[in-house]
């Protein structure tokens, strides 16, 4: 044996660390930083939740060649709580989505009605104290035939009220700003 060689010592060499678990816990933070910054957090956090599992299956079965078992199961942890911040800020948004389009599609049908109120005024010379009823504002709502009456797509009742006023709906908070 020479000099400049390390004697043998018949030891297995030490184990490795597990790159995917590196993997894991970058990207599982990475995913974190990302919910700040963008949209991109579903991805990080997903790929470091799937790194990290690939990881300890690895590891697991390497024999004791490899480890990084805790860098594995923090990717694990930061992957999936970024999983649950994203489900936490979408899910409750899109619950709320519906009733804006409600909100906002009978508020729409106020200022038609407002509208046609108007120009059956206008066109049958009538003050701001005379009420059409929905019958009269028919032409008014799509031509000649009219269209279907205007409904809160909420169930709210539309109150169309004299010219001079803004027709109501009687379902809470659908009120013209």
């Amino acid at each position: 044996m020479s000099e400049t060689e390390p004697p043998n010592s018949g030891n297995p060499p030490p184990p490795k660390t597990s790159g995917l678990a590196a993997w894991s816990l970058v990207l599982g933070i990475a995913s974190l930083v990302l919910l700040v910054l963008c949209s991109l957090l579903p991805l990080a956090a997903i790929a470091g939740v799937f790194c990290g599992h690939k990881a300890l299956n690895r590891i697991k079965s390497s024999g004791g060649t490899l480890k990084g078992k805790g860098l594995a199961i923090g990717g694990l942890v930061t992957g999936y709580l970024g999983i649950l911040l994203m489900a936490a800020i979408v899910l409750p948004s899109n619950f709320r989505a519906p009733k804006s389009a409600q909100t906002n599609e009978c508020i729409l049908n106020l200022r038609l009605i407002d509208s046609a109120k108007h120009q059956w005024a206008q066109e049958q010379k009538k003050t701001s104290a005379d009420t059409p009823t929905m019958q009269d504002l028919m032409p008014y709502l799509g031509g000649p035939q009219g269209v279907l009456p205007l409904t809160c797509p909420s169930g709210g009742v539309y109150t169309i009220g004299p010219v001079g006023g803004k027709p109501t709906c009687s379902f809470p908070g659908h009120v013209p700003p």
